[in-house]
């Protein structure tokens, strides 16, 4: 007799870590930021290892899309909800987005739109400061502009 079942894995936690930080004009600089997406629990956190820093936004998963660079997104949006009920500051608003390579793929680096000021942050892991089609200043406009319109 043959059984054949299938299995369903879901991730309580995932981590990742990012190495360094897009700065404005393009450069990169060195961050250590841990970022850890509890998605069931409904919470990103985020954590600086550089200074022992650490905070929560309470987030819900929004949409799949891919950028002007051909990147494939995972995007949350702030929970309006938990927010409120948790009495966080309008400051944390925002949408979070983990980008990949590929779907299916190697994670690239994380994207932080807050709603206060508009500027798209984006942290890299190593793989994403290694690529060979750097992220681009018009892609980061357009995930921007889309996910905060």
């Amino acid at each position: 007799m043959l059984l054949i079942t299938n299995i369903c894995v879901s991730q309580e936690k995932v981590t990742i870590n990012t190495y360094y930080k897009i700065k404005p004009n393009g450069e990169l600089a060195e961050e250590k930021i841990s970022f850890t997406w509890a998605t069931s629990q409904g919470y990103l956190g985020y954590y600086d290892m550089d200074l022992d820093y650490e905070k929560y936004y309470y987030i819900q998963f929004k949409n799949t899309m891919y950028d002007d660079g051909g990147y494939f997104n995972i995007v949350y949006e702030t929970d309006p909800v938990e927010h409120r009920m948790k009495r966080r500051p309008q400051s944390e608003l925002g949408v979070f987005a983990v980008f990949y390579d590929k779907k299916n793929g190697s994670v690239l680096g994380i994207r932080i739109v807050l709603m206060a000021t508009r500027n798209v942050e984006t942290y890299l892991t190593r793989k994403g400061a290694e690529m060979e089609k750097p992220v681009k200043l018009t892609t980061l406009l357009r995930f921007k502009l889309t996910t905060c319109s």
